[in-house]
């Protein structure tokens, strides 16, 4: 049992080996950016070594909408609509809208506590949004919807879905639905181009956009992920890919740790002392004997 779990463990370590695509450990690449502020990458063992250029124009960002400032302890909302239901509708890309409702039923509620109630119903509605309530002011809050993804892909809708108009009325969205800019007051959204939720950079000349950071099916075997945006006169930085050398002699360095663990024990396990009169319990098995040999053979002979 002994001699099988050190054979099993030495006959894992060579197929390995043999495995190719992105597994072969004796094909390991690595990846170097000349700038790690600005990209980051992994390589995996299909990736062509080589030197690239890369030039981050823009991050990819998530789509982010926010009221007005709205005074905290005032009760105009509740004294609005006082004994209705605000309703709207969340819709993230190409995904079903959700919809959002509360009750407002006591006049004195505050605009604070409304806003809460907004944010954990977004929260708890399963859309693909986070919501938050941020103080802006030691007086005033803003409703933030984010999206949880990037990209242009997850860009938030909203809607009003009954007359009362709501977000319309804490500035989130225009009458026309339309998307409009967020200021330091007024309601809107941070970007509103959707065009520019997405990461835009120049990879060996060519400009790539993506809805992530996170970049894998540009560059066989090579995941970039963008972190920061140049300027416009910056010059593109380097993506080298080298063999890694330091994964592969520390491949080697196991299999050769593993395979001299199963000969010292067929060693020890074969031998004969004369001397103390003591046997190996493999001693004189030509099976095991042979197998010895074998894997010296093996190892000394031609590939």
């Amino acid at each position: 049992t002994d001699l099988k779990t050190k054979l099993n463990t030495l006959y894992e370590r060579v197929k390995s080996f043999t495995e190719i695509g992105a597994e072969n450990k004796l094909g390991a690449k690595t990846a170097e950016s000349s700038d790690t502020s600005i990209f980051t990458a992994t390589a995996d063992a299909t990736a062509s070594l080589g030197v690239n250029t890369i030039f981050v124009s823009q991050i990819a960002k998530n789509d982010i909408v926010i009221s007005d400032r709205i005074t905290s302890s005032s009760t105009d909302i509740a004294q609005k609509y006082n004994g209705e239901t605000i309703s709207f509708s969340i819709q993230v890309g190409s995904e079903s809208s959700v919809s959002i409702s509360i009750t407002i039923d006591d006049p004195t509620e505050t605009n604070s506590e409304i806003l809460t109630r907004i944010k954990d119903a977004i929260n708890d509605s399963g859309a693909s949004v986070s919501a938050n309530v941020i103080s802006d002011t030691t007086t005033t809050k803003r409703l933030v919807i984010v999206s949880d993804e990037t990209g242009s892909s997850n860009a938030i809708e909203l809607s009003d879905t009954n007359g009362n108009r709501f977000l319309r009325y804490i500035g989130m969205i225009n009458g026309n639905r339309t998307r409009k800019s967020a200021s330091n007051t007024s309601g809107g959204y941070i970007e509103r181009d959707t065009s520019n939720l997405n990461a835009i950079f120049t990879l060996n000349g060519i400009q790539i956009e993506s809805d992530t950071n996170e970049i894998a099916d540009v560059l066989p075997g090579v995941t970039i992920t963008l972190k920061k945006a140049q300027s416009e006169d910056d010059q593109p930085e380097s993506l080298i890919i080298t063999q890694d050398s330091t994964s592969i002699k520390e491949q080697i360095e196991a299999f050769i740790e593993d395979y001299n663990d199963v000969i010292k024990f067929l060693n020890e396990n074969t031998s004969v002392n004369p001397t103390e009169n003591e046997r190996g319990v493999f001693a004189g098995d030509f099976t095991i004997r042979q197998l010895k040999l074998n894997l010296r053979s093996i190892v000394s002979g031609n590939v």
